[in-house]
Parts: structure tokens; C-alpha cells; sequence
């Protein structure tokens, strides 16, 4: 989840980028070929669109429709020994380098976690037993190798492959440079999102998570616990960049999806051309931001849905009466950054892009995201608590000690288990008494070691069915 530096020109092992024959994982694949996406022998469901060079299978509505329906069933990793194969020794996009250390207890967080999404009624799908199913249906139809071969060649020397070797868990593996750890791999949101439509994949612009995307792919493609959700979009085969924190499903026809930082702009109409829903693009700080790309992350530390017709979002960025107006870009001038200020004045901004054609609606123009949301009658909780309307002292006050603290320890990366209900870290306590305020029922976990690495609920949960 740390933002990453500008690309370095190490390679991980990892990241081999797909060639234009990527998807022959899908033809050659017997289960899905002979079978659909349902397990049956619907030719509807095996039909293949070819549009503009890019072979998807026929996307069908999936049994997600929104962010915060009854969660049903929910992907999630462990932290394991892939976490403590990195170091702070230096700084740089290589997976064996981290800007923090994840302490010893964050696995036990995580249980703790795990254990509030199970008591929630969802059934809980752990990647390493997907990617061992993947492994074993992919050697059976004869195909592991060949994978193995396109995306992880140095891996072939050794006799037996499970998850943790692919995760880059095993001494063996990390430390003889076979495989990268997949250090950050267990905030599961940011390898794909499922979307109504099928799993969109992602394709990230750090080197040492692009393997991330490559893995989730190899899982959807052949585990047969995920072999009736179809893949609907990857970001690889586009050629364009999208991470899953920054998409959002409001429902079965819109999607809101952060651009202009981790994920390009171009990926939310192209999302919407191939998807045929509405997708608003929120405008997130972009390049050249320093510390502010890395606390305004992705669209998920910032902003998130938690019951109908409510959200949690920061307070005055994303409304355009202050934009350019508010305490943090006062503080910044004073400061001297213009340059960062300004790039303040666009955040939260928005575009949307019509379902199919990917035209833009001009009706929302000049518009940002809690505007729009207001508009059609949405109530807003603030992350920090009660924002102070008037600007002045309080008003700065309240952003510094409140609204960007509690952003920073992940206030308002929350994931939704049904309407109305939430999974939160502990200590935000502006943002849990708004939430509570707003009649929202919240659990908490101790998060303070899974929050060092910039993620919170939200970045840890890849949600695949909901009721």
C-alpha cells in the first residue's frame, strides 16, 4: 500500500509482463472452456467477445452488486513469512525493501480480523488454499508448467511448487532469488475487485506488486472454488494501470473508480466501455505530492460506502466550495509548496463515464464526489467526527489534530459486512463516534501493527459474493 518511488530498472523475478498470447490461460483451460462460468454447457456462456484485440469471456451478472451488501463470501491472505523477508535497509521499488516493518502481532490482528468477518456470516476463502487449488487443477490438465515458464521460469528447478513458494514465503525461494515476497499481498483488495459484472484484475505500477496481479489471475483462471466468476477486465491486457483500493461498487450499474494516481484515468472509461456500467472517476493527488499521494493513497483510504444511501468520506475535499479554500492548502502555502497546494484544488473531482460508449456526462461537470453524492441523497459521515462548517481556527484545528490523523491510521478504510454495519480499526475515535452518531453499527479491531503499511479493512478483504 506505500506509494510507490518512480521505477527503478530492477526487474523483480516476478514481473513478467504478459505478452499479447495472456489469455490463451483462459482457451486452454479445460474447465473453463468446456464448462462456462456457471458449470454448465451454455454456449451463451461460452461465448467469447472479441473487441478491439482483447478476448474476455462473456461477462454475466455476478452475485455482487454493490460494497455493502450482505457480505456472503470474502478473499483474504494471511500475513505469513513473505512479510519478514524484507528490509528498511534501503529505499526503493524492490520487493525486498519496505519504508516499515510489520511487527510480529500483525498476523494476530489479522486473526482478529478474520474472525469478525467469519462471525459476520461470511464464509471466509484464504488465497493460499485458492492458489493450492489453482496449482493442482492447472498440473492436471497439464498446464502448471507452461505457466510457470511465462511467469516464473526460475521456479522450474524445484521439484515441488505450492502457494508459499509462489507467495515467495520459503527461504529457498526469496533469498535465492527465485520468486519475490509478496510482502504487501495480503491487503486483497489491490490485486482484483468483482465488480456485477465478473472480476476486474489489476495491473499495478509498482514492479514489486505487479506478480500480485499475475498470481489472482492464475487463482481465478483455475481453482475451482472461484471457477464461476468470470474475469470481465484486466487491467494488464488493457495496458493500463488500476488498483483495486481504488474501486468502489455502488451498485449493479455504477462504479467509482480514483484516478490520476495509481490508476489512470483512461482505465475508468475503459472500464465502463467493456463493463457497460457507469463509472465516476474521482480525481486522487497525483504524482509529485510527497507525503500527501501516500496518506490520500487510494480512493478506499479517503472514501467508503456504509449503509444505503450513506458514506464515509474526508470532510472538504471532496466538496467544491473549498476547493483551493481549505486549512491543509492554507498550511501548504504557508509552507511555501505551491506546487503541492494546487495539486490539492482537483482532488476529489469528478467525471463520469457513460455505461458502454464511455462518453462523457457533461451534467456533472465542475462537480466533486460528496456534491454529486448530495445530490441524490446521500448523507455524509465525516472521517475525524463533526467538521466545523465556518473556516477559521477551529476549522484548521480540526483537519490537523482530527481529519488527517485519523486518515493516516486508516479512519475512514472501513469494509462494509451488510447495510448499515462495519468493520473498523480501533483509536479513530472521531470517525467511530460520527459512525456511531449516524446510527452505524461498527466492530473494531486493534489494527496497530497491519496499519504501518498504509491500509486498513477495506484494502484487506477481495469480497466475491454478496447477498
Amino acid at each position: 500500500r506505500v506509494a510507490p518511488p518512480q521505477p527503478q530498472k530492477h526487474e523483480p523475478v516476478g514481473s513478467i509482463i504478459l505478452d499479447i498470447l495472456a489469455f490463451q490461460d483462459i482457451s486452454v483451460n479445460p474447465h473453463r472452456a468446456s464448462s462456462g462460468h456457471d458449470g454448465d454447457h451454455s454456449s451463451k456462456q461460452n461465448a467469447w467477445d472479441v473487441s478491439a484485440g482483447v478476448v474476455y469471456p462473456a461477462w454475466r451478472m455476478t452475485n455482487l452488486s454493490s460494497d455493502i451488501g450482505p457480505l456472503k463470501r470474502v478473499l483474504v491472505h494471511r500475513p505469513g513469512p513473505e512479510t519478514l523477508k524484507v528490509t528498511t535497509a534501503l529505499h526503493g521499488d524492490h520487493p525486498m525493501l519496505a519504508n516499515e516493518l510489520l511487527p510480529n502481532d500483525g498476523p494476530l490482528e489479522h486473526e482478529q480480523f478474520v474472525r469478525a468477518l467469519s462471525a459476520s456470516g461470511a464464509e471466509i476463502l484464504f488465497l493460499e488454499d485458492v492458489l493450492n487449488e489453482a496449482i493442482s487443477a492447472a498440473d492436471a490438465a497439464g498446464q502448471f508448467g507452461i505457466w510457470l515458464d511465462r511467469r516464473v521460469p526460475g521456479l522450474r528447478q524445484l521439484a515441488d511448487i505450492d502457494a508459499q513458494v509462489l507467495l515467495g514465503a520459503t527461504d529457498e525461494v526469496a533469498y535465492n532469488h527465485l520468486a519475490d515476497p509478496m510482502k504487501w499481498i495480503y491487503y486483497t483488495r489491490d490485486f482484483a475487485t468483482m465488480t456485477p459484472r465478473g472480476a476486474a484484475i489489476s495491473r499495478f505500477i509498482n514492479n514489486n506488486r505487479r506478480f500480485e496481479a499475475d498470481l489472482i489471475r492464475f487463482a481465478f483462471e483455475w481453482a475451482p472454488t472461484l471457477s464461476k466468476h468470470p474475469i470481465a477486465f484486466d487491467a494488464e491486457v488493457e495496458g493500463l494501470y488500476l488498483q483495486g483500493g481504488d474501486m468502489i461498487v455502488v451498485d449493479k450499474h455504477t462504479l467509482l473508480v480514483g484516478v490520476g494516481s495509481l490508476t489512470q484515468r483512461e482505465t475508468a472509461q475503459r472500464l465502463a466501455q467493456r463493463l457497460e456500467v457507469d463509472v465516476i472517476a474521482v480525481q486522487m493527488v497525483g504524482l509529485g505530492t510527497n507525503g500527501l499521494r501516500s496518506l490520500f493513497l487510494h480512493l478506499d483510504t479517503v472514501f467508503n460506502l456504509v449503509d444505503e444511501k450513506k458514506a464515509l468520506a474526508v470532510p472538504y475535499f471532496f466538496e467544491q466550495r473549498f476547493a483551493g479554500d481549505e486549512p491543509l492548502t492554507d498550511l501548504l502555502l504557508t509552507m511555501g509548496a505551491t506546487d503541492i497546494a494546487q495539486g490539492l484544488r482537483d482532488f476529489g473531482s469528478i467525471t463520469k463515464f457513460l455505461a458502454g460508449s464511455g462518453e462523457i456526462d457533461s451534467g456533472l461537470t465542475g462537480m466533486k464526489l460528496v456534491d454529486h453524492l448530495t445530490d441524490i441523497g446521500y448523507a455524509m459521515v465525516w472521517v475525524g467526527g463533526d467538521a466545523p462548517s465556518e473556516r477559521g481556527t477551529q476549522m484548521t484545528k480540526h483537519v490537523i489534530e482530527n481529519v488527517l490523523r485519523e486518515v493516516h491510521f486508516q479512519g475512514g478504510n472501513v469494509v462494509a459486512t451488510k447495510p448499515g454495519s462495519v468493520i473498523a480499526y480501533q483509536g479513530n475515535e472521531g470517525t467511530l463516534q460520527a459512525l456511531a452518531d449516524a446510527d452505524i453499527e461498527v466492530t473494531t479491531i486493534d489494527g496497530r501493527s497491519l496499519v504501518r503499511w498504509n491500509g486498513g479493512p477495506h484494502c484487506m478483504t477481495c469480497p466475491i459474493e454478496r447477498d
